[in-house]
């Protein structure tokens, strides 16, 4: 499990998909709350023109495409349980979301299509902060035997100005992941915000040294997802 890009041999890569969940990003989310993206950045993330959801189609991609043995796929998901004294500021501020076993807590199409297959393993994140109190840099150490700096890093999901923007900050400065090792496409991003999606990317590209895939123009959202795949090693 290895790949070569621009002269340099990387040992593999690893995708971290954030709370790709119905309560974020379906149309209707089965728990109506305040940290559902809206429908327009759904329709705008996921396409769905036509029938075609990209983001569950890349998904897939990941999981079956040739080149697949080069990525690991990490899927981070927000799972909550209104019982436990810690949980009670952010689900009483946002409202109940992503309960445990719930069906807004169940991954959206695309992820729940390959789930049977036994390779997708959830992470369990219950702050806003996926390295705390989860097992996420015990996963990527034993993934990348202590050596991060020899893997690439993607990120998906939302929120863009949250959670992909946290986790590629600690990406780079607690697993010291090089500049340009570690990648955002923009196109497979939500926020609540559109401006503040666009404002996060540019942070992350211009302050953290992410490489940023993502275009303006839906027409050409294909491309840069194609190349946000290819740069992960998919053929």
């Amino acid at each position: 499990m290895s790949f070569t890009d621009n002269g340099k041999t990387y040992e593999g890569a690893i995708l971290l998909t954030q709370c790709l969940q119905r309560d974020f990003v379906d149309l209707e989310p089965p728990s109506p709350n305040r940290l559902h993206i809206g429908q327009r950045m759904v329709r705008r993330m996921r396409g769905l023109e036509h029938g075609v959801d990209r983001l569950a189609e890349f998904v897939r991609r990941c999981y079956t495409a040739p080149g697949h043995d080069n990525l690991t796929v990490i899927n981070i998901r927000d799972w909550h349980d209104q019982a436990d004294p810690a949980q009670a500021d952010e689900l009483n501020f946002f409202g109940p979301h992503c309960l445990a076993d719930t069906r807004g807590a169940e991954f959206i199409d695309g992820l729940r299509d390959v789930a049977p297959s036994g390779d997708v393993q959830p992470l369990d994140s219950i702050y806003i902060n996926d390295f705390v109190e989860t097992r996420l840099g015990d996963v990527i150490g034993q993934l990348t035997g202590g050596h991060a700096e020899r893997w690439r890093f993607g990120v998906i999901g939302v929120y863009t100005s949250i959670k992909v923007e946290l986790d590629v900050i600690l990406l780079r400065t607690q697993l010291h992941v090089p500049a340009g090792q570690v990648a955002v496409c923009g196109n497979l991003c939500g926020d609540a915000y559109l401006d503040r999606h666009y404002a996060a990317l540019d942070k992350l590209g211009a302050v953290y040294g992410a490489r940023i895939f993502n275009t303006g123009d839906l027409s050409k959202a294909a491309d840069e997802i194609g190349a946000f795949g290819k740069w992960l090693g998919l053929q």
